[in-house]
């Protein structure tokens, strides 16, 4: 199977160095989880939304909400 153009690309101009090592923040939680990305900036407050929505229509669930770098927190979790 060939890669794409786009992948090989990335890659060419990338490297293939070894994948950047992470910490977790916290343990992940047990039971279901559901990830949600607020890429645009127009879109945190709607994720937050749509995430909190989903916590109370389905006791036990778990959301993790990532963002864009032009999505600031405050905007996906308003106080």
């Amino acid at each position: 199977m060939r890669a794409s153009l786009g992948l090989a690309a990335y890659r060419a101009l990338f490297g293939r160095g070894s994948a950047p090592e992470f910490t977790a923040r916290a343990a992940r939680p047990s039971g279901e989880l559901v990830w949600l990305h607020a890429a645009e900036p127009g879109s945190g407050r709607a994720v937050g939304d749509l995430a909190r929505r989903m916590s109370v229509a389905r006791p036990g669930l778990h959301t993790l909400v990532t963002t864009g770098p032009e999505v600031s927190a405050a905007r996906v979790n308003p106080k």
